[in-house]
């Protein structure tokens, strides 16, 4: 059985992930803005960019921008998938008699 310790320490570590990967699109966009004034990113934290948005771009840096925080919102919600499953273990363990 996988003690209480293990399952409290993978919650946390998922969340720090999680987090962590949140404030790492949030930079990437501060930082992509910070250089352009013609066009901007918007905080679109917890959202994926739409296709049209990232081929509408003018410049390859923005296309690459705007697709690294696709792949940073991806991530982050498998850490949050992570991170119910880390939440069932116990419920499920209980459920099939294993505790």
């Amino acid at each position: 059985m996988i003690s209480p310790e293990t399952i409290s320490t993978a919650k946390l570590i998922i969340g720090g992930v999680g987090i962590s990967l949140i404030v790492v699109k949030a930079l990437t966009i501060v930082r992509y803005n910070a250089g352009n004034t013609d066009e901007t990113i918007s905080m679109n934290l917890f959202g994926r960019f739409s296709n049209m948005e990232i081929d509408g771009s003018y410049t390859a840096k923005r296309r690459n921008t705007l697709m690294l925080c696709n792949r940073l919102t991806s991530l982050f919600y498998l850490s949050v998938i992570g991170f119910v499953a880390v939440l069932m273990i116990p419920i499920l363990a209980e459920k099939l008699g294993i505790v």
